[in-house]
């Protein structure tokens, strides 16, 4: 552990920071991960009971996935909600599975603190703190995580992107004590703690709120200096490598682009079209999935950011270890962001790794365990670069962790 000093939010201050020597920031995750499985369990089970009562209406707020996904739970227990609510106003006044979508203001005329608002919203751009609030000012409006009534009935809500039961992360405990240890800086051991004490608690206070610096390029931890061989599996419609291009200021030597899902590989198609002809020659497209072995798998295709293997998928798509595929490329910058693949992925790219010691930006928020199994392959892949984590939206979304040779200790 160095000597450095550091800050991070304190459970129940939303805002204030304080001061922790790193020492202490051990001391507390240790405290933390104490706490025997069982008993996590058991903790989690019983909170959704202290929190709603049987006959109490229930609205869901948040109108899109994970709102239909706690609906159907809800209903196979015989709970029918009265209605979804949501901020969007293209989805108030819709019908969505057989109910209503109001705004928040119209919900909390009709129900009021009669209700609970339980928040079924999951993305980038969502605050839960934020949405608490706001329900406040609407008459004391009550509002509880979906996360609650997730832990009670886990067999069939979870795993759902990193959340899980608390107990599976103190499942994981000498891993993440071997993660803390091996992260660079003490900005990345006090974002893991406050990460985990969500987890855990469902402490929102202590989520790390947004780094303020670009995502997958912050100045601080990524130096993108000489030309550079850029690697990107997840690359969606060219937006990242739009940001790349921005950072490099042309010092592009070459690019390879992964993107299975169709609809997006013909906009990826279409801004490399657009691109300086010097440019576009040295970009090259694979509509194929990153994964640990060459093959073939089931994807599930929506054109959107979030399309995914998965064994249920509605297409069939190439998968291709980088390995095999870029045998004569020399990265100097690999990104990740591939819908919970990505350890598969870099185990595929394992050779290309060690050989060429690029620059590596890994997103670490799609799978439960992925916050301390990624930086722990990372730190044995590349073993002089230095590992963080940063987050870049709220409450848990857009976690990357990189791993370069100029991470500050």
């Amino acid at each position: 552990m160095d000597r450095f000093w550091h800050s991070y939010r304190r459970p129940g201050s939303l805002g204030a920071m304080e001061t922790v020597e790193p020492r202490t920031c051990l001391a507390q995750l240790e405290r933390l991960l104490a706490e025997p499985p069982a008993a996590a369990r058991a903790r989690g089970r019983r909170r959704w009971s202290a929190t709603w009562a049987p006959g109490t209406p229930l609205v869901l707020h948040g109108a899109g996935d994970m709102g239909l996904r706690a609906l159907g739970h809800l209903r196979e227990q015989g709970i029918e909600p009265q209605a979804f609510a949501d901020f969007a106003p293209e989805k108030q006044g819709t019908v969505l599975a057989g109910l209503p979508v109001l705004s928040p203001a119209q919900a909390a005329a009709r129900w009021g603190a009669r209700a609970l608002f339980l928040v079924t919203v999951a993305n980038r751009s969502h605050s839960y703190a934020a949405t608490a609030r706001a329900y406040a000012t609407l008459g004391g409006c009550r509002t509880a995580p979906a996360l609650e009534y997730f832990w009670a009935h886990p067999e069939r809500c979870l795993p759902y992107y990193a959340m899980s039961p608390p107990e599976t992360v103190l499942e994981g405990r000498e891993e993440i004590l071997e993660a803390f240890a091996a992260l660079a800086d003490p900005a990345s051991r006090a974002h893991l703690l406050g990460y985990l004490r969500w987890r855990l608690h469902l402490d929102y206070a202590a989520l790390p709120g947004p780094c303020p610096e670009p995502e997958y390029f912050p100045a601080s931890l990524v130096s993108l200096a000489g030309p550079q061989c850029f690697v990107d599996c997840g690359a969606y419609d060219g937006d990242t490598l739009g940001q790349f291009l921005a950072r490099t200021g042309g010092g592009l030597r070459s690019a390879h682009l992964f993107e299975p899902d169709p609809a997006n590989f013909r906009r990826l198609e279409a801004q490399v079209r657009g691109l300086p002809r010097e440019v576009a020659g040295r970009v090259a497209l694979y509509p194929v999935a990153a994964g640990a072995r060459c093959g073939r798998a089931r994807f599930q295709s929506d054109g959107a950011e979030s399309s995914a293997l998965c064994a249920t998928g509605n297409i069939e798509v190439p998968v291709a270890a980088l390995d095999e595929v870029l045998g004569g490329a020399a990265p100097t910058f690999l990104k990740l962001d591939i819908e919970g693949a990505e350890l598969d992925a870099l185990q595929g790219a394992s050779g290309l790794i060690r050989a060429h010691r690029p620059t590596v930006a890994v997103c670490v928020y799609h799978r439960p365990d992925h916050p301390w199994k990624i930086p722990l392959l990372l730190k044995r892949l590349l073993p002089g670069h230095r590992v963080a984590l940063r987050p870049h939206a709220a409450d848990g979304w857009d976690w990357v962790a990189y791993a370069a040779p100029g991470v500050p200790a």
